[in-house]
């Protein structure tokens, strides 16, 4: 399995990078889609798409393979994001959102790097 990520901030690709990430790019100045699906002509089986711009959703349904998961992580502003259908339908792709709150990150990294037990009521 490879991971790939894509930014607009190199600070956040370098950390990418340092994570293990196998690929990265800018996408304001790199085809970030093109070489993907370069590397990848069968497609992705999972894009966990962070911006939720419409743009960005429609590139990470194209990246997905058949049968790929598109995990919505981004919190659109005007509410909405439109799918083209007839796509999700054909590769039989799955959506799932994925619920974010702000400042409970911090702690369970904390709790995994100290290999503390993690609360009864986590």
């Amino acid at each position: 399995m490879h991971a790939y990520v894509t930014d607009l901030i190199d600070r956040r690709l370098e950390v990418a990078r340092q994570c293990g990430a196998d690929w990265t790019a800018n996408a304001h100045n790199t085809d970030a889609a093109s070489q993907l699906v370069g590397r990848e002509p069968l497609g992705l089986d999972v894009v966990f798409e962070c911006s939720a711009i419409r743009p960005a959703s429609i590139r990470a349904v194209k990246l997905l393979g058949p049968g790929g998961t598109l995990m919505l992580v981004g919190i659109a502003a005007p509410e909405r994001l439109e799918f083209d259908h007839h796509t999700m339908r054909r590769k039989e792709l799955t959506f799932k959102s994925v619920r974010r709150q702000r400042g409970c990150v911090a702690p369970v990294i904390e709790m995994i790097a100290s290999a503390a037990s993690i609360p009864a009521r986590w």
